[in-house]
């Protein structure tokens, strides 16, 4: 690994997602909008998998979207289950989906713009 300092951005996000989901209830309010708190973990798991393949990108990983997908949707695994030990919250198989839908979008995005 070159440049292992392009993977800070990264995880000082993971480092936020995790002190989110320590919290006994949510910081924010979400939006009157059907399903928000899915559309939330979709679109914070696709910043994830987007800071986690641009580092692994420059720093020549192969196949770096396949790895930032991977790491993405194990970390969505991996809290879900830190969220369930946490009191007021719960684990929910439906967020963890989202969560790898997100990041699945990246992937793929950054497969077809790699490919063109």
């Amino acid at each position: 690994m070159k440049k292992p300092y392009l993977f800070i951005p990264a995880i000082l996000y993971m480092a936020l997602i995790y002190f989110m989901s320590s919290q006994p209830r949510l910081l924010l309010d979400l939006p009157e909008i059907s399903h928000a708190d899915k559309w939330m973990h979709f679109m914070a798991y696709a910043l994830l998998c987007f800071l986690l393949g641009m580092a692994a990108l420059k720093n020549e990983f192969n196949r770096p979207w396949v790895w930032a997908f991977m790491v993405a949707s194990l970390y969505g695994a991996s809290d879900e289950i830190h969220q369930y030990f946490v009191p007021g919250r719960q684990a929910d198989f439906y967020d963890w989906f989202a969560d790898s839908l997100g990041a699945l979008s990246v992937t793929l995005f950054a497969q077809i713009k790699t490919e063109s």
